[in-house]
């Protein structure tokens, strides 16, 4: 086994010098070994080096994003007329001041409806933040018990109740200032480590966050005295949540697509054993240079799903090492969920026609 693997290690390293040297097509991912003892060590070794390269380049964004010192807050005095909004770069201290006031003023949503939010504001929404607003509706702890996980945490923090709260049903908004600012894509991977650590280390019931405040695009209301006099105001003083840090973590950033994941390499093993899927791309590749790869990517699909039994779920997971490796032309042009769809028309169009 050994020399078998000292063999398929020298087989990679010459063929990167060929291809290097001539530009050749190859598959963008190398073979296994095809010794039954490494073949887990193989794929997580892949996995965690695909992990760290996501993480890099993610981290690595915040250099592309316009970067401010304090926070940029922004105020309606009416969440229905946005176009009158008064903002300011304040403090962190300010912004903990102004929403303890705001807790203290009496009214109900639909007379005070007042709101705010944090970032960048450009064309009617937010562009960037370096605030991290959550709304709770449901939870099997109580609000100092998220207190106390956030300082464990060493995170700096507010919560505050929400107009709906009452003493049997807490419902409360935690706010959690950034060092950086982030876009959108970036908060919500930001958010999706927050909520899986929440979950390994509260219990997997214990918070429930409410998913309308997963975007830094939606203004949140004001805090209010509640009219069922269930008050609340948590504040704890620690260091910013390092956005930089965070970005690199990919514990459960995933957020249900590992799940899918791993229904697609179920699919994929089940019929892969019995089917050789390069025959059937090998029938419909073009040679570089040639037209017509969409239609031959589309054919391919079309060939490996019904000759192949190969599940439409599963025909991304196959065909886009294909793909990227351009056995259909330049791979930039080619976009496999696309052929996918249009399958899936096809094959409810045929349903119906029979």
């Amino acid at each position: 086994e050994t020399q078998e693997l000292d063999h398929y290690d020298q087989h990679k390293r010459y063929l990167r010098r060929v291809t290097s040297r001539w530009k050749c097509r190859v598959s963008s991912q190398w073979k296994s070994t095809g010794i039954e003892e490494l073949l887990s060590e193989e794929a997580q070794t892949n996995n965690e080096r695909q992990s760290k390269s996501r993480a890099g380049k993610r981290a690595e964004s915040l250099a592309s994003i316009e970067q401010y010192d304090g926070f940029a807050l922004k105020y309606w005095e009416s969440l229905h007329n946005r176009e009158e909004w008064r903002g300011d770069v304040v403090s962190w201290e300010d912004v903990v001041d102004a929403l303890r006031r705001e807790s203290e003023k009496v009214g109900k949503k639909k007379e005070y409806n007042a709101a705010w939010r944090e970032g960048i504001y450009e064309n009617g929404e937010f562009k960037q933040t370096k605030m991290i607003i959550l709304d709770i509706d449901e939870m099997t702890v109580m609000p100092a018990d998220i207190s106390d996980w956030l300082k464990s945490l060493g995170l700096t923090h507010v919560i505050h109740h929400t107009n709906r709260m009452t003493a049997s049903t807490p419902r409360v908004r935690v706010v959690v200032p950034m060092s950086h600012s982030v876009m959108d894509k970036e908060y919500k991977h930001i958010l999706r480590v927050l909520k899986a650590r929440a979950g390994t280390e509260m219990g997997a019931e214990a918070i429930a966050f409410d998913k309308h405040s997963h975007s830094i695009k939606v203004p949140m209301f004001v805090p209010n005295v509640s009219p069922h006099g269930a008050d609340l105001f948590i504040e704890h003083t620690a260091n910013l949540l390092d956005a930089v840090e965070w970005l690199k973590m990919t514990k459960g950033a995933d957020d249900g697509k590992s799940e899918k994941k791993v229904k697609r390499a179920n699919a994929l093993r089940s019929f892969t054993s019995e089917i050789d899927p390069e025959a059937f791309v090998s029938k419909h590749a073009i040679m570089p240079g040639q037209s017509g790869g969409h239609g031959a990517l589309f054919a391919c699909g079309k060939d490996l799903h019904y000759g192949g039994r190969v599940p439409l779920d599963a025909l991304e997971t196959v065909l886009q090492p294909y793909v990227d490796a351009g056995w259909f032309g330049t791979s930039e042009n080619r976009s496999v969920r696309s052929v996918v769809a249009s399958l899936k028309n096809y094959k409810a169009n045929k349903d119906i026609a029979l």
